[in-house]
């Protein structure tokens, strides 16, 4: 029986070991040769649901100077420009990410490495989903609020259950396996900075409008939009800002006309209006308390040729700005990247709580333009969203 219990354990131990030093070798999620992996390393996988497992250590390794953080609405920009060519940057957007997440992620960069820059992409959606405060895969103990946390015992705790997880998991060597031998094409490219495009053809055009629209009007079935629930949540991450000195920028993330007016129509117009004015008047207030000049908070909703653009088809999705209406693609989020850290030009423009309403009333003047110039079509798409409420007057 002794003989029997060694060989059981030698067996186990090498079994374990074994799946241990391949899943090191793979490494699908570019943890262990992130100075010789690659883009092409990445994306071997479809990595879009474990970005909250990997990113926060791949933050720890790369030690970014310069970050973008938001949804997958900011997961399309490259954190590259001139401006920041001598800078370590990362984008640490993710899927879905809430307003408590995003403020986490900020802490955690800034503990890795103090922040000279950031990019905050601020969703509407986002901003008035009152639940949940985060997301399925998103550890608390995954992330510090300050260097020394990284000897807590909650952030080893989580790294021996993430190491677990990373080498001796039969879950990561099924991903292992994927990495080495893929079958299928993916739906997303993945960059070793952290962003990522779309490039297929499903849910994108008219399919990709219908898809995400039906989100959000499931979702608030589920639970009512309240924007006071992530206003704190927005003070602290701005005080975090000013007190760190860290040269921050914000923007609202664009989306079509098409996703103003439903915006309006599961919610109210009051509330879109309240969010960009409450935002802003915080920004104000913080900036006074510290005596220094207000962070830019950028505004894109405005640009006609960009969210009143047709909504295309599948097939000639090449010729749009956004792939669904809600996520852009890659020429969208250039120009977005250019008009924030640029020379400036005459594309988007920085708000304030003086220029506020003008903004918003330009943005509800291209929707009734929008909606008065392609009624059928707007109908069709209502009609197979379903559960979409008549509009207010």
């Amino acid at each position: 029986m002794k003989r029997y219990l060694i060989v059981i354990l030698v067996a186990t131990t090498l079994i374990v070991g074994a799946v241990g030093i391949i899943n090191y070798r793979v490494d699908p999620f570019l943890l262990y040769h992130h100075r010789d992996g690659g883009d092409q390393v990445l994306a071997r996988i479809d990595q879009f649901y474990n970005m909250r497992l990997y990113k926060p250590y791949h933050v720890t390794r790369r030690k970014p100077e310069a970050i973008i953080v938001g949804t997958s609405r900011s997961g399309s920009i490259r954190a590259q420009h001139p401006s920041w060519e001598n800078l370590r940057t990362y984008n640490f957007a993710m899927p879905g990410m809430t307003i408590y997440e995003l403020s986490r992620l900020v802490e955690h960069a800034q503990a890795v490495q103090p922040l000279s820059q950031l990019i905050v992409g601020l969703d509407y959606h986002a901003l008035v989903r009152a639940v949940p405060k985060y997301r399925p895969g998103f550890e608390p103990a995954r992330l510090v609020e300050k260097p020394a946390d990284f000897r807590s015992p909650a952030f080893i705790g989580q790294w021996f259950r993430d190491l677990q997880t990373f080498l001796f998991s039969f879950d990561m060597s099924r991903e292992s396996l994927r990495a080495v031998a893929p079958t299928a094409s993916f739906p997303r490219v993945y960059y070793a900075d952290g962003a990522w495009k779309g490039v297929g053809r499903e849910l994108v055009g008219r399919g990709g409008y219908i898809f995400v629209a039906r989100s959000a009007v499931e979702s608030i079935q589920v639970t009512p939009f309240r924007l006071e629930d992530n206003l704190p949540y927005i003070r602290d991450l701005l005080h975090f800002c000013y007190r760190n000195n860290i040269n921050t920028k914000l923007f609202f993330t664009p989306t079509h006309v098409f996703f103003v007016d439903l915006w309006f129509r599961i919610a109210s117009e009051q509330l879109w209006r309240d969010a960009h004015r409450e935002i802003l008047a915080i920004n104000h207030e913080i900036a006074r308390e510290y005596n220094r000049p207000p962070f830019e908070i950028w505004g894109f909703g405005d640009e006609t040729e960009v969210v009143a653009e047709p909504i295309y088809r599948s097939k000639d999705i090449d010729k749009a700005w956004f792939m669904d209406g809600a996520h852009y693609g890659t020429r969208l989020a250039e120009h977005i990247m250019e008009a924030l850290l640029g020379p400036g030009g005459d594309f988007g423009r920085v708000l304030t709580p003086d220029t506020v309403d003008d903004y918003l009333d330009r943005v509800d003047s291209i929707r009734e333009q929008f909606f008065r110039a392609n009624p059928k079509q707007v109908a069709g798409l209502h009609e197979r969203i379903g559960n979409v409420p008549e509009p207010v007057d």
